[in-house]
């Protein structure tokens, strides 16, 4: 996803009134969509691109589609791990056994072992693949995969690294280097009190040192001959696989994915913390995959989009409010969503089962309309959270017309409504509005205007001085006092929205198509809004369109050549999308699942 003019995406999944979880927003694959099994201990990009990974069920390549099971001839144990790629593109794996297989022509081939030494990591050079057996390394020809030469070790060797063609591994607490030309030597001894199994990793031909569950948990550096530790985790934590991926070092534990920026040492927040990860790689078009030793793989294709989940909680609409979002709610909840501490606090609740779907901010008076399923709307001042004013009216659109007057469109009853208090203000459309036929509402009167139908939307065409009211009948324009309706490219039109977008007047249709109101057509220098499918709802913010359709949420600009261009978009094609709003350069996005 394209990350132009700082536009971020934030999926929020409300689902709680306390955060349960603020994650990475992830495409999830388990048992129950097509993944052969929730075990999965280790995955691999190969060099065409198809994704490879080891799990219960054994060896399996995934295409984007299909996933393709490799077992070999008389293979007893399928479950395994230490997925590898060697310099002539075979794919090479090991059960939990010690049993070490290879791809070849399509097909899993077991590697033949006099003698095997339990389950060991396997690692390869441009010349050699590096197996074990009980009391030795072996270093195989990586063309014949015939053994050139075995290497006596002490204890069983847990983890192996590749730098610059030189092995590196730890054994009796010292890490000892095999060279190109299968020359050993020692380059350290480990400064860890405890023996442990201890992960070797490397990053710019540096090496890292990461024991699996120690009081002297941390990471370290190799540095001259010296290993020193630079940085001390935070908590004890059973690592199970550390990886680097872009100067990021990350580890994967039994309680989600912890990661360092090596240039700064600096930690980012931890990620999946409900999760046991077993391995993560990023992919050639930037997703990361993470897999689990109990619940799949996740993908997740950018890191700028964040996943929060709630309990208890069933979002329909939103609206921003200083910095905040306002979300409408089952019985008649409206809630306060607090972006930087990640909190929910509830504005008001009711005892039925209405559902708030329409809800508008008037910050000249910090006052919140919330209209419910059941026909009411109800006004209500934020500050205090007092009930201003309860009317029969559904209204389904308000804006802000002048410093007096809002318009709106109901079911059956469109117009403009003025606050009492604001009688005695003058305005330019006062010997219009005031003639008009009165509801007084107690706090509020209202005045309707003679338009049919079920109300949609208003819009205002501030070039102009006119009003659009959009109905179920099609579209009635008020100026200066009188109504008409109007008809479009010489056909009654029947549109969700107006707006104008580089100085055309466009039109949303019930269809979902956006339409040029000059001519009918879509204008050229709007092709790619031509080419939008289905829009379901639409906003313009500094200078950009946002769009929802059923398969996505769009960010579009206008180029310096007057173009209309597609800048970012997001997937939601697998949720159930009900709303968005936005706050500075932040999308938030609700869905009901």
């Amino acid at each position: 996803m394209n990350r132009f003019l700082g536009i971020f995406l934030f999926l929020v999944v409300f689902l709680a009134m306390q955060v349960r979880a603020q994650e990475p927003y992830a495409q999830h694959f388990s048992i129950s969509n097509g993944l052969p099994s929730n075990s999965v201990y280790s995955i691999l990009e190969d060099k065409q691109g198809f994704i490879w990974f080891a799990c219960d069920e054994g060896l399996f390549r995934y295409d984007g589609v299909h996933y393709k099971m490799y077992r070999a001839n008389n293979q007893d144990s399928y479950a395994g791990s230490c997925i590898i790629e060697d310099k002539l593109g075979r794919i090479w794996y090991e059960n939990f056994e010690g049993n070490i297989f290879y791809v070849k022509n399509d097909k899993l081939i077991e590697f033949p072992q006099k003698s095997k030494a339990n389950f060991f990591p396997l690692k390869a050079t441009d010349n050699y693949i590096f197996t074990q057996k009980k009391g030795n390394i072996v270093a195989v020809d990586i063309k014949t995969l015939r053994p050139l030469k075995n290497f006596k070790i002490h204890q069983f060797i847990n983890f192996l690294e590749a730098v610059s063609n030189k092995l590196y591994f730890i054994d009796a607490q010292k890490l000892y280097q095999i060279d190109e030309n299968l020359k050993l030597s020692k380059v350290v001894d480990l400064p860890f009190s405890k023996f442990e199994f201890t992960f070797l990793v490397s990053a710019k031909k540096e090496l890292y040192f990461v024991q699996k569950n120690s009081s002297e948990n941390g990471i370290w550096k190799l540095e001259g001959n010296k290993i020193q530790r630079i940085v001390r985790l935070k908590q004890n934590l059973v690592i199970q696989h550390v990886r680097v991926i872009e100067n990021n070092l990350f580890l994967l534990t039994t309680k989600g994915v912890y990661s360092y920026n090596l240039n700064n040492l600096r930690e980012s927040m931890p990620i999946f913390v409900n999760k046991s990860i077993t391995d993560i790689l990023r992919d050639r078009k930037g997703n990361y995959w993470l897999s689990s030793s109990m619940d799949g793989i996740d993908i997740v294709a950018d890191k700028s989009v964040l996943f929060f989940q709630f309990e208890d909680l069933q979002p329909l609409r939103s609206v921003s409010y200083k910095n905040r979002l306002l979300i409408s709610s089952k019985n008649e909840s409206v809630l306060f969503f607090d972006p930087e501490k990640s909190k929910l606090e509830t504005f008001t609740t009711g005892n039925f089962n209405a559902l708030p779907y329409y809800l508008f901010v008037d910050n000249a008076r910090n006052e919140l309309v919330q209209v419910q399923s059941d026909g009411y709307t109800y006004f209500r001042n934020i500050g205090t959270k007092k009930l201003t004013l309860k009317t029969i009216f559904a209204i389904k659109h308000i804006v802000r017309f002048d410093h007096k007057y809002k318009a709106f469109v109901s079911s059956g009853f469109s117009g403009f409504y003025c606050y009492k208090s604001d009688l005695k203000l003058i305005s330019k459309y006062d010997k219009w509005i005031s003639t008009l036929e009165k509801r007084d509402q107690g706090e509020i009167i209202f005045y309707r205007i003679a338009v049919d139908g079920r109300g949609k939307r208003v819009f205002i065409d501030s070039t102009k001085n006119q009003l659009y009211f959009l109905t179920n009948t099609g579209v009635f324009i008020w100026e200066n006092g009188k109504v008409k309706q109007v008809n479009f490219a010489n056909n009654r039109t029947v549109l969700n929205n107006m707006f104008y977008w580089n100085g055309r007047l466009l039109g949303l249709g019930i269809d979902g198509k956006i339409v040029d109101l000059k001519d009918g057509k879509h204008s050229n220098q709007n092709k790619v809004l031509a080419e939008v499918d289905a829009a379901k709802q639409l906003t313009i913010n500094n200078g950009h369109l946002y769009m929802r359709t059923a398969k996505k949420v769009a960010v579009y600009q206008i180029t310096t050549k007057g173009y209309c261009a597609l800048i970012n978009s997001f997937d939601i094609s697998n949720s159930e999308c009900n709303d968005f709003s936005i706050i500075k350069n932040t999308i938030w996005i609700l869905t009901s699942n």
